[in-house]
């Protein structure tokens, strides 16, 4: 506000010398001293040095250029405390490895197959035998070939129970349904066989089947002929 006042009376009077300056005259008609002269130049420039000496003193200093820091790139360091009461044991997990498999044996790099006993209701076996396998007869001997075949299995044989037999030229007999029989009860096939005038080893053989058709057993007969 100051410096406003200060530019304005000084523009004031440099106008009012200006003004007077215009309306004095330069020398009187009727006086025969000489006046003196005002050097209004000077006073000009006086004047205009002083109102700029005054805003040059009045005007507010320029502040400094602002400092702009750069901003610190300083990692932030986070330590995490943990609490006693919530801190957990850990816990190890160890995965288990399957166990091998054992492997059935192998004969030349060639696996074998594992073979599981079949379990089966009906079961039976050779009680007695006439004659005895191996046994030599003379071209054109006659005999019977005779089986005792017992039960030996889990239920009892009923009477669609039937047992076959097949002689050694391929003749077939049968089928012979037998009564019921229960475990441990026998049966004895008779087959009549006359020995070959070939000489050479020959086969007889008896079968059973269960009433479910199913052939669960059979037994052979092996005589030579010399």
């Amino acid at each position: 506000m100051i410096k406003t006042k200060n530019i304005t009376l000084g523009l004031v009077i440099l106008l009012a010398l200006t003004v007077l300056a215009g309306c004095t005259p330069g020398a009187a008609a009727d006086t025969d001293e000489a006046q003196p002269t005002l050097d209004i130049a000077a006073l000009k420039a006086e004047i205009a040095s002083t109102v700029i000496a005054e805003i040059t003193q009045q005007a507010p200093e320029q502040p400094a250029a602002a400092i702009i820091e750069q901003p610190t790139q300083t990692p932030w360091v986070i330590t995490a405390t943990v609490d006693p009461a919530q801190q957990q044991t850990a816990q190890v997990l160890i995965p288990v490895l399957p166990t091998a498999t054992k492997k059935p044996a192998s004969s030349g790099g060639v696996a074998l197959p594992t073979i599981t006993p079949t379990y089966y209701t009906d079961v039976a076996r050779v009680s007695t035998q006439s004659p005895a396998s191996y046994s030599v007869f003379s071209p054109g001997y006659d005999f019977d070939t005779s089986w005792t075949i017992e039960n030996t299995g889990h239920r009892q044989w009923n009477t669609q129970f039937y047992y076959k037999i097949k002689r050694f030229d391929g003749t077939e007999f049968g089928p012979f349904f037998l009564s019921a029989l229960n475990v441990g009860d026998t049966f004895t096939a008779l087959v009549d066989t006359v020995a070959p005038s070939t000489p050479g080893n020959y086969v007889n053989t008896l079968w059973i089947v269960n009433d479910d058709g199913v052939s669960f057993f059979s037994t052979s007969f092996i005589f030579t002929v010399k």
